[in-house]
C-alpha cells in the first residue's frame, strides 16, 4: 500500500502535488463479473459504475454482472449461459474486463477444478472473436473473508487465473492481493460495500488508463457554507478519498470514504459533497 497525499482540516482548501496529462481515446467497456461486480443494493456506487465515472465521458461503461454466476461450465450457475453475457458479446465493447471464479470456489462447483483453465478459455475466446476483437482484462477475485473458503479462492483459483493470463498473454489485474487488508469493506465476507467498490475502481481504473501514477494536485474548496469540492487531475485516478477526525499519518485508522464518487471531467475528477458528511480530515490514497 502506497500513501501519497496529505490531508486538509475541512472547511479549508489545500494543494499539493502535481500530475499531468489526458485520459486516453474513447472505448467500450464491458465489466463481466457475478454479483461483485453486478453490487447488489448499491445503485451507482456499483464498482463498474464508479469505474465509469473515473474514466471519464470518453469512456462508456456497462455493467454485465451476474450474481451466483461461474466460470464452470458444469457449475451450478455457469455464466455462459447468463443474458449478461449474450447482451456483452452483443454490445462488442472495446475492453472486456472479466472478473469471476468467487462461485467457482463453491464445493458442488470445484469439484470440475480440473476444467477451471479449459473453461476460462472458452469463455475468453468468444470475446477475442468478436469484430473489434477487443483488449481482453481478467481480475483476480478479492479475498474471501466468509461465507466461501478463502484457501480455495486464494490457493487455487488466484493462482489458475494467473496462470492462463500469462500463458495466453493477457493482462489481469491483481484485486486479490490489493484488497487482502481491506477486509472491513467487504461487510458480509464476499461482497464489497460501497467503500470497497471505490478501491475496486481506482484499481481498475489505474490499470486500464496505465498513465504516471505521479501523487496529483488536491484541492479542497467551499462551495457553500454546506458545501465543499474536492479536486484532484485525471491522468491519476487510481486514488481513493480516505476520512479521518484527526491527524495521524501512519495510522491504519483512515476510512475510504463511501459516499464520494468522484467525476471525470477531462482534466480533473471532482465531487461536491456535504460537510456535514464528513469526519474533519481527508487525504488521497493509491491502495
Amino acid at each position: 500500500m502506497r500513501l501519497y497525499l496529505v490531508f486538509v482540516h475541512l472547511p479549508l482548501f489545500l494543494l499539493v502535488f502535481t500530475s499531468n496529462g489526458p485520459l486516453q481515446a474513447e472505448v467500450k467497456v464491458a465489466c463481466v463479473g457475478d454479483s461483485i461486480t453486478e453490487g447488489l443494493n448499491l445503485g451507482d456506487r456499483s464498482y463498474p459504475s464508479r469505474l465509469g465515472s473515473l474514466l471519464g465521458d470518453s469512456y462508456t461503461v456497462h455493467n454485465y454482472g451476474a450474481a451466483g454466476y461461474a466460470v464452470l461450465s458444469k457449475s451450478d450457475m455457469p455464466y455462459r449461459t447468463t443474458a449478461e453475457y449474450k447482451a456483452s458479446l452483443s454490445w462488442n465493447p472495446d475492453i472486456v474486463l472479466i472478473l469471476l471464479g468467487t462461485n467457482d470456489s463453491k464445493p458442488e462447483n470445484w469439484k470440475y477444478k480440473e476444467e477451471f483453465i479449459s473453461d476460462l478459455r472458452v469463455l475468453v475466446l468468444s470475446y477475442q472473436a468478436l469484430s473489434k476483437r477487443p483488449r481482453i482484462i481478467l481480475g483476480t477475485p478479492p479475498p474471501v473473508y466468509g461465507g466461501f473458503d478463502q484457501s480455495i479462492v486464494s490457493n487455487q483459483i488466484v493462482p489458475r487465473i494467473r496462470f492462463f493470463a500469462k500463458e495466453s498473454q493477457l493482462e489481469y489485474i491483481e484485486f486479490h492481493d490489493r484488497l487482502l487488508d481491506a477486509e472491513k469493506y467487504f461487510p458480509d465476507g464476499i461482497h464489497p460495500d460501497a467503500a470497497g467498490t471505490a478501491l475496486m475502481a481506482a484499481i481498475a481504473c489505474d490499470f486500464i488508463v496505465r498513465l504516471d501514477s505521479t501523487p496529483p494536485l488536491l484541492m479542497i474548496s467551499a462551495k457553500s457554507s454546506s458545501l465543499i469540492e474536492i479536486q484532484w487531475q485525471s491522468r491519476s485516478p487510481g486514488y481513493v478519498v480516505q476520512e479521518r477526525s484527526f491527524i495521524d499519518q501512519h495510522s491504519s485508522d483512515w476510512i475510504v470514504s463511501k459516499g464520494i464518487i468522484p467525476k471525470n471531467d477531462g482534466s480533473n475528477l471532482s465531487a461536491i459533497i456535504q460537510h456535514s458528511n464528513l469526519s474533519g480530515f481527508l487525504r488521497l490514497w493509491r491502495p
